[in-house]
C-alpha cells in the first residue's frame, strides 16, 4: 500500500524492572497519512443465549442460536459442540455442584461451535456463601503445597479478610510492625492473599526487603481478590505486586487472566480487583509508602470511584528517620483502570518544600480509561523517568473538576531533568492536554546535568476539549540553567474547545504550546508536529514568555488531517465517534467547586469568571456516564436529569449496554441475558492503521 507519510524507524530499548520490553518507536517527518480502514465485520456468526450466572448447587441449559448474514437465525442448539472451562457439562447444560466455598464467586468460559463458527460466553459460577471464616495469616504448610502447585516452602499466605468486606472503608487485613505482625519473607518467595472481598489491605515488608533481582511477589490464589477500601505497601523494597496468571513465574490463578485472555471484555477478568463501588472518592486504590522502592506492580484492575488509581506521594520515611527517602524504581504496568473519579495514577506531592521525590521509574501500556480528572499526573520527578505506550481517556470531570484546572492529559512536575514521554495515546482533556512544570532541585547530588532534557516525542494528543495544547513553566522562581525540552513528532487534532461553559472568559489561544521557561541557556525545540488546527484560530506553534530562551522550529504543520484512532472495540462506537460528546453526568456546572467564588485567580492563568451552578443541557446523542452505568441523551430538554435516578429519566435517556458475544452497543434492552454494563475497552489499535504504524498505543504481549 502506498504511504503519503516517510517513516523513520528506529528501536529505542526500554528498561522496566523485568528487563523484557523492547519498545518500537517510529517517526512522523511530514504530515498527512491516508487513514486505513479495516474492514467490516460480515457473514454469519453464533451466540450462546441462556444465564450469566449459576448458583451453587443449581444448573443452566444454554441455546446456541446461528445468525445468517441477511439476519435471519436458526436454532442450532442441538448439532453445536459444546464445552465450558468451569462447572459439569452434560448436553448443553452446564451444573455448578460444588465451588469450594470460599466467599468469592468463579468464571468460566463457555465455549460453542457450529460450521466453522464458534461462540464464546463467560459465566459466574457463584458459592453459596457469602463469607470466609476468618484465618490468621501464615506461613505455608505441606498441606497449601499439595493444594496449590505454584506455593512453596517459605511462602506466606492470608487464607482469608478477618472481617469481610464491611460496609466501611475500614481495612480487613493488617500486618504492620507495630502490631508484630509483619513477616519476615525470604527473597524469590511469595505473598499469597486468598481469592474473596476485603474491605482493605495494609501490608508492612519492611522485615522482607530484597532486590526485584530476587523479589518478593505478592499475587491471589484460589480466586480473585476483590478489595473495596484500597491496598498499601509500606516499607517494601524488591516487591512485585501482580494479578498476572504466569505457569512460569508462578503467580495469579488460571481463571482470572486479565487481558492476556481479552482487553475487549477484561472487566472481571484481573487477579485484583479494586472496586470502590463509588463509596469513597477520596480514597486511592494502590498506595505505596514508608521508604519504598523496586516496586514493580501490574495486572490490576481500578474501578468505581477512587481519588487516584495508584498514589505514592507519601513522605517515604523510613521506620524512625524523617528522611525523605527517594521512590526509586517504581513501575507500573498492565494495570486496567477505568470510570474513576480523580487521576489516573498521581506520583509526588504537589505542595511546597521538600518532598520524597521519584527517579528511574516508568508507566507503560496501562490503560487509564474514563478517570475524572488528569490521566497521569507525576510530580516530584528525578531523571530517568519514562512514559510510554499508555492509553489515556481523561478529564471526565471537566464540567465538575475537585479544584480548577485538574483535568489535563499529562502533568509532569519535574525537579531534575531527564523524562521521556513517548508513544502514548491521549484522548480529552478539560484545559489542555500538556501541563509541565519545572523547578530546580536543591539538593546536592540532583543537579542536572549537560544533556538533560525532557523528550515529549511521538504521542497523540486528540479531542482536546480545552483552549490550548500545553503549557510549560517554571515554578517558584527556581529555574534549571540549560533546560532543554523537545516536542517533536506528535499529532495533536480532533479538538472542540468547550472549557468555557465552566470558566466562561476561557478563550482558544492563538498558540499551540506555551512556554515560560527561565534559565540561562535554555532551549526549547518544537519539530515535526502536525495538527488540524479545528478552530482555525492557531496562528503560531510557540509563544514564549522568556525572550532570553532559544526556540528552534522546524517541520510544523495546521493544515494536517488528523486520523481518527482505530481501536478493536472501544465501547463499541466505532472509529468516526467524537469523544468530546463523552463524559461523567452532572447536573450543574462545577458541582465539585461550589466553595469557590465566581471570580477565582489561579497561578499562570488570568483571572476566571465561573459558570459555577448552571444547569447543564445534555445534547442528544452525548453520552454520559453515572455510577458505572451509561446512557445516551434522547431529548431536546435534557437538563438537570439524573439517569438512572430521577422518576423519569427513561424519558430522557437510552440505556446502554453491549452484547458480550459482537461487542456491539444495545440501547434499551429488555433482557439483559448476554450483556454487560461494562464496555468492551479494547484500546489495542487496528494492525496497519495510523498510529499502531507509528508505534503509538499498547504494547502487543
Amino acid at each position: 500500500m502506498k504511504k503519503l507519510l516517510f517513516l523513520i524507524f528506529s528501536i529505542f530499548a526500554a528498561f522496566p524492572s523485568d528487563g523484557q520490553i523492547v519498545k518500537p518507536k517510529r517517526h512522523i517527518f511530514v504530515n498527512s497519512g491516508e487513514i486505513i480502514t479495516p474492514p467490516p465485520v460480515t457473514g454469519a456468526y453464533l451466540t450462546i443465549v441462556g444465564s450469566d450466572a449459576i448458583t451453587e448447587g443449581s444448573s443452566s441449559t444454554y441455546t446456541v442460536i446461528r445468525t445468517n448474514t441477511d439476519n435471519s437465525t436458526q436454532d442450532v442448539t442441538n448439532t453445536a459442540t459444546f464445552s465450558s472451562t468451569k462447572g459439569s457439562v452434560s448436553g448443553k447444560t452446564v451444573t455448578n455442584a460444588a465451588n469450594t466455598l470460599r466467599g468469592d464467586n468463579r468464571r468460566g468460559t463457555l465455549t460453542a461451535s457450529y460450521a466453522g463458527l464458534t461462540a464464546t460466553k463467560l459465566i459466574t459460577l457463584v458459592d453459596a456463601t457469602t463469607a470466609l471464616v476468618a484465618v490468621s495469616p501464615r506461613f505455608a504448610t505441606a498441606a497449601d503445597i499439595a493444594a496449590y502447585p505454584f506455593m512453596q516452602t517459605g511462602d506466606f499466605i492470608i487464607p482469608g479478610p478477618t472481617n469481610v468486606y464491611t460496609a466501611d472503608q475500614s481495612q480487613s487485613i493488617q500486618l504492620r510492625v507495630n502490631f508484630n505482625n509483619a513477616p519476615t519473607i525470604a527473597p524469590n518467595r511469595k505473598m499469597w492473599i486468598k481469592g474473596g472481598q476485603y474491605s482493605g489491605v495494609y501490608i508492612s515488608l519492611a522485615n522482607s526487603r530484597t532486590t526485584l533481582a530476587n523479589p518478593v511477589t505478592i499475587s491471589n490464589y484460589d480466586g480473585q481478590v476483590r478489595i473495596r477500601a484500597g491496598i498499601e505497601i509500606n516499607a517494601g523494597h524488591g516487591v512485585v505486586f501482580t494479578g498476572k496468571y504466569d505457569p512460569v513465574k508462578k503467580t495469579g490463578d488460571p481463571d482470572y487472566l486479565g487481558h492476556d485472555d481479552t482487553y475487549t471484555f477484561s472487566a472481571d477478568r484481573y487477579g485484583f480487583l479494586l472496586d470502590n463501588e463509588y463509596t469513597a472518592t477520596a480514597n486511592s486504590a494502590i498506595r505505596v509508602d514508608g521508604y519504598a522502592k523496586d516496586i514493580d506492580i501490574s495486572y490490576i484492575e481500578i474501578r468505581g470511584g477512587w481519588f487516584a488509581g495508584t498514589h505514592f506521594n507519601g513522605d517515604n520515611y523510613d521506620a524512625g528517620d524523617n528522611i525523605h527517602h527517594p521512590f526509586s524504581n517504581i513501575n507500573i504496568h498492565d494495570l486496567y483502570q477505568h470510570d474513576t473519579h480523580s487521576e489516573g495514577t498521581y506520583w509526588g506531592s504537589t505542595g511546597g518544600g521538600e518532598k520524597a521525590e521519584f527517579e528511574n521509574s516508568s508507566a507503560y501500556n496501562n490503560r487509564f480509561l474514563r478517570v475524572g480528572s488528569e490521566g497521569i499526573q507525576m510530580g516530584q520527578v528525578n531523571k530517568g523517568f519514562n512514559i510510554y505506550n499508555n492509553v489515556v481517556f481523561s478529564a471526565w470531570n471537566w464540567r465538575s473538576p475537585f479544584q480548577p484546572y485538574q483535568d489535563n492529559s499529562l502533568q509532569l512536575a519535574v525537579k531534575q531533568l531527564g523524562q521521556v514521554v513517548e508513544n502514548n495515546l491521549f484522548i480529552g482533556c478539560g484545559s489542555k492536554h500538556l501541563n509541565v512544570f519545572i523547578k530546580a532541585n536543591l539538593k546536592a547530588g540532583y543537579e542536572s546535568t549537560a544533556g538533560d532534557k525532557i523528550l515529549i516525542d511521538n504521542n497523540a494528543f486528540l479531542y482536546n476539549s480545552g483552549v490550548t495544547e500545553g503549557y510549560f513553566g517554571t515554578t517558584e522562581g527556581l529555574t534549571i540553567p540549560n533546560t532543554t525540552i523537545t516536542v517533536s513528532n506528535n499529532v495533536f487534532g480532533k479538538g472542540r474547545f468547550i472549557t468555557n461553559a465552566l470558566f466562561a472568559n476561557d478563550a482558544v489561544t492563538a498558540h499551540a504550546l506555551k512556554f515560560s521557561i527561565g534559565g540561562a541557556g535554555s532551549v526549547i525545540n518544537v519539530t515535526n508536529n502536525i495538527s488540524d488546527n479545528p478552530t482555525g484560530i492557531r496562528t503560531t506553534w510557540v509563544s514564549n514568555d522568556v525572550p532570553a530562551t532559544t526556540v528552534n522550529q522546524s517541520g510544523n504543520s495546521f493544515t494536517a488531517t488528523i486520523a481518527a484512532p482505530q481501536f478493536l472495540n472501544y465501547m463499541g462506537l466505532g472509529d468516526a465517534f467524537d469523544y468530546t460528546r463523552m463524559e461523567s453526568w452532572h447536573g450543574k456546572m462545577g458541582y465539585n467547586l461550589t466553595n469557590y467564588p465566581d471570580s477565582i485567580t489561579i497561578t499562570g492563568h488570568t483571572s476566571l469568571v465561573t459558570n459555577v451552578g448552571q444547569l447543564i443541557t445534555v445534547p442528544i446523542g452525548d453520552i454520559r456516564e453515572h455510577k458505572g452505568r451509561f446512557y445516551r441523551s434522547n431529548a431536546i430538554n435534557n437538563t438537570n436529569i439524573e439517569p438512572g435516578v430521577a422518576a423519569n429519566y427513561l424519558s430522557y435517556w437510552d440505556r446502554i449496554y453491549w452484547n458480550l458475544s459482537t461487542g456491539a452497543i444495545v440501547y434499551n434492552p429488555v433482557s439483559l441475558t448476554g450483556l454487560s454494563s461494562i464496555p468492551p475497552d479494547d484500546v489495542s489499535l487496528v494492525p496497519g492503521s495510523f498510529y499502531e504504524n507509528l508505534g503509538i498505543g499498547l504494547i502487543n504481549n
